[in-house]
């Protein structure tokens, strides 16, 4: 069974979902620019895929966005 996110629902347990991970609080232009970085980080991290993972993404995104 897959468990959904705040992410419009999106499975967190899955294979790839960081690939299909699109952040709510995140304009498109901005996740745009700022996911390479976040992805890098998350894999060379290796949090794994529990709910931790996702709120590693979410601090990430959020915090590459204010500095860009």
């Amino acid at each position: 069974m897959e468990k959904g996110t705040a992410a419009d629902g999106q499975p967190r347990d899955s294979d790839g979902w960081l690939e299909r991970y699109l952040p709510q609080r995140l304009d498109a232009a901005t996740w745009v620019t700022v996911r390479p970085f976040v992805v890098a980080c998350v894999e060379r991290l290796g949090v794994g895929q529990g709910a931790g993972t996702m709120r590693v993404v979410r601090v990430l995104a959020r915090l590459a966005a204010w500095t860009v």
